[in-house]
């Protein structure tokens, strides 16, 4: 199947995925300071209560989300080992792959890919690398790009590097926070096309974002967090600016590679540099992707 996608206390990823991990019950939600089904669990959150009541257009776009306190929480340092110099084969079969990117240490006809072309050029990143690593820095001939996936809502955007009219690239790294958008605002992102939703054993069209605690991201040029799902600034200088969307598809490995005989695939570290100063990452309280707890 393909797809064309397109056109109160700080809430960690580190806490939900390590839930997911030992199989806690009460849903990925409830980790991150979400009530059951999703909801949020009000008592934790802290409002101004010196502020003057007004209707809820008001709010700021990360006030409206959850936790409303988002934008006074500290970036977690070196929360994940993003992907910042990635490297590339026309397969993995020549390469030595750790075990918990792929079956047999292959990335597996099946598994979802996201694929990008651009000015001739293909590659392809496997889901199952963006699942531990959520963020990939990267270029494609002359674009800068960004591809991100949040394994928690199982959303995912690519998007030019470039913010704010800037002419230069910047890297973007996960923040360590989760912040829950509005459900109008989810739901709008993702019927533009501006995000897709996949997992790493499905990639077919009829998949949902989950509503859930979302990766927040900061760029290196100004320190502004990004809502990964709306990709558009929440916080800081660049607030209410939105990212310019890559057109990718969303498809197996085996479908992918046929239509595009040609295409890179990315490696997975250690081929593949990290911004963690041990250039790996902290996969060992993650459980296998593509399984449920």
């Amino acid at each position: 199947m393909t797809r064309r996608a397109g056109s109160g206390a700080p809430h960690s990823r580190r806490r939900v995925l390590a839930a997911l991990a030992t199989g806690v019950a009460g849903s990925i939600a409830g980790c991150a300071g979400f009530g059951a089904g999703g909801e949020p669990d009000m008592g934790t959150t802290t409002r101004d209560e010196t502020r003057t009541p007004g209707p809820y257009t008001d709010l700021s776009l990360a006030e409206q989300g959850f936790p409303a306190t988002i934008c006074s929480e500290e970036v977690i340092p070196a929360a994940l080992a993003e992907i910042d110099d990635p490297a590339y084969a026309s397969d993995w079969g020549d390469h030595e792959i750790p075990a918990q990117y792929g079956p047999d240490r292959t990335i597996g006809d099946s598994r979802t890919v996201v694929g990008l072309e651009h000015d001739g050029e293909a590659r392809a990143y496997p889901l199952s690398i963006l699942w531990y690593h959520e963020v990939v820095d990267d270029w494609l001939g002359d674009l800068p790009v960004l591809v991100t996936y949040c394994p928690i809502c199982t959303s995912g955007l690519v998007a030019d590097r470039r913010v704010g009219g800037r002419a230069e690239a910047t890297n973007f790294q996960a923040t360590g926070l989760l912040w829950r958008p509005p459900g109008v605002q989810t739901g709008a992102a993702e019927d533009a096309g501006r995000a897709w939703a996949a997992s790493v054993n499905d990639s077919s069209p009829d998949q949902r974002v989950r509503v859930a605690g979302n990766l927040v991201l900061a760029d290196d040029a100004t320190g502004s967090y990004w809502s990964q799902l709306l990709g558009e600034a929440i916080c800081g200088p660049l607030g209410g600016e939105r990212l310019d969307i890559v057109p990718s598809t969303i498809t197996d490995w085996r479908t992918w590679r046929r239509e595009q005989p040609e295409t890179t695939v990315v490696l997975p570290p250690p081929h593949s540099g990290t911004r963690s100063p041990s250039g790996g990452g902290d996969a060992s309280a993650r459980r296998e992707p593509g399984t449920r707890s």
